[in-house]
């Protein structure tokens, strides 16, 4: 069975029949993770998670766990409690009322007993990988301005779980993300996980189960000042019939797609194509990734490819998760340039594609050989931000008044004698005043840079008047954007205003 390459608390005990990987290990994976931010509108204490997973198949006990913030205090908890579950996960709350704004770092050690031997573990018990500190910034809050809603459209919880990968349980999920100042975000577990038998991957479940539980936990866990949406990341053919990724939010029936699931050797085609699916008025349709670069060995074995833009046009997609991790930035928004400089009103979101990972990711680098950690694709790295009347997520991103952002805040709007008009808005051409707000905080620094960017006749220039409330000609068949960049590597994008 081909293992794909992906972004996840790595599962390490999968093996064929004679071949065990180098990283193997006959303890259960133990695995420790903060948010990378704090912000103390929204949490006083500092969530620090322990997963446990596959303890029924190597039973432990949990001894003690102490955590050290570097150059402040510690803190330690006694368990003295055994884990012989498939899944355990407990959160510990730590006190950072004495620590002012600014950025920390902070280690964790557990002690933990298997037949009657003592180990001791920083961070993670992966094999291979040298523990290094997890970082983490308190702040008072992120800068958004009320009114306007900032989440994660691309979220793995720990219903995405088979032979390489899994993710976190949306408890634990929707404490980090209230503690990281998130207002939404939405659980996009893979359709070939969710379709799985609960303690067989390589099962299918008529009856779902996987899929039901999942909604009957969202259900539980939502709530007015973080919204959680139930989804699914489909696995759907385009009209080359190649396997790409549709995040499918609030769609009330499931659907099946397990073309590039990898459960079975040489089973690859799409389960279906995107035209074959009927689409929901309520539901919300997004693009993932859609320029992600596919490795040719995914191209062979898992017949993946990537979106093609008649794949938008033909089926209504409007939404595109173009801004996956924090790699490739500038080529990503060189992509979404040109369909805009095309014609084509395409609105840009951000997330990150985390499965579980809040502030350092675990990853398979080498099948069966290495693992790798860094802090790409982390839980809210990028956020998605709508501007609405509630925090409604599918009415609010259907609104379109969208930017994206790793923090900073940056809006524009025009204006002339009849009234005022915003980003995601189509208006006539003609004379305009334009009009922006920025808002940042210690933690990205002042802004450096603000670019207004001008599509006109398949060219993309930079408005080289950038005076707030200037007066502008803007032409027919043409947009306005605005991007910005701070000291501490804040960047924002703006979706267009477009004329016609």
């Amino acid at each position: 069975m081909f293992i794909p390459f992906i972004a996840s608390y790595a599962e390490t005990h999968y093996h064929l029949k004679y071949l065990f990987p180098k990283y193997f290990t006959k303890f259960p994976e133990i695995i420790f993770d903060i948010p990378k931010r704090v912000c103390t509108n929204r949490s006083n204490t500092l969530p620090l998670l322990l997963i446990i997973k596959d303890a029924d198949k190597f039973p432990i006990k949990l001894l003690e766990i102490e955590i050290k913030i570097l150059g402040y205090n510690s803190y330690k908890e006694i368990f003295n409690r055994k884990i012989e579950t498939p899944y355990f996960s407990v959160i510990i709350d730590l006190d950072i009322s004495h620590l002012s704004p600014g950025k920390y770092q902070l280690i964790a050690e557990i002690k933990v007993t298997k037949k009657n031997k003592t180990y001791l573990f920083i961070n993670d018990n992966y094999q291979g990988l040298t523990p290094v500190p997890f970082q983490f910034h308190i702040t008072d809050k992120l800068p958004y301005p009320t009114g306007w809603y900032a989440g994660e459209p691309h979220y793995h919880s720990n219903y995405t779980n088979d032979q390489v990968e899994f993710g976190a349980d949306l408890g634990s999920t929707t404490v980090m993300a209230k503690a990281m100042g998130l207002d939404w975000f939405f659980v996009t577990d893979h359709s070939y996980d969710l379709d799985d038998k609960p303690d067989n991957y390589l099962q299918f479940d008529p009856h779902l189960s996987k899929w039901k539980d999942m909604q009957s936990q969202v259900s539980q866990h939502d709530s007015p000042d973080c919204r959680i949406l139930a989804g699914e990341e489909l696995s759907v053919g385009n009209f080359k019939h190649r396997n790409v990724h549709l995040l499918i939010i609030n769609n009330q029936k499931f659907l099946q797609g397990f073309g590039d699931s990898a459960e079975k050797w040489f089973h690859n085609k799409p389960t279906m194509n995107i035209s074959n699916i009927t689409k929901e008025p309520a539901a919300l349709y997004i693009a993932a990734h859609p320029n992600e670069r596919v490795p040719l060995i995914q191209k062979i074995s898992l017949r993946r490819s990537n979106w093609q833009t008649d794949d938008f046009l033909e089926n209504n997609i409007q939404f595109l998760q173009i801004i996956n991790d924090d790699n490739h930035i500038d080529s990503s928004i060189e992509y979404w340039k040109e369909l805009l400089l095309a014609g084509h009103k395409f609105f840009l979101l951000a997330g990150n594609d985390a499965h579980g990972n809040f502030n350092l990711m675990r990853q398979i680098e080498k099948p069966f050989l290495k693992l790798f950690s860094n802090r790409n694709q982390i839980f809210g790295n990028w956020h998605t931000v709508f501007k609405y009347k509630e925090n409604t997520p599918i009415e609010g991103l259907k609104n379109k008044q969208i930017i994206v952002s790793n923090g900073p805040f940056m809006n524009f709007w025009l204006e002339d004698a009849t009234g005022s008009y915003h980003i995601g808005q189509t208006i006539a051409a003609g004379n305009y005043k334009i009009n922006w707000e920025l808002a940042t905080t210690e933690e990205f620094g002042d802004f450096t840079q603000i670019d207004i960017w001008q599509g006109y006749q398949q060219r993309e220039t930079r408005l080289k008047k950038q005076i707030n409330g200037a007066s502008v000609y803007l032409p027919a068949s043409s947009y306005l954007r605005f991007s910005g960049k701070t000291q501490k590597g804040g960047r924002v994008f703006c979706n267009p205003i477009w004329l016609i």
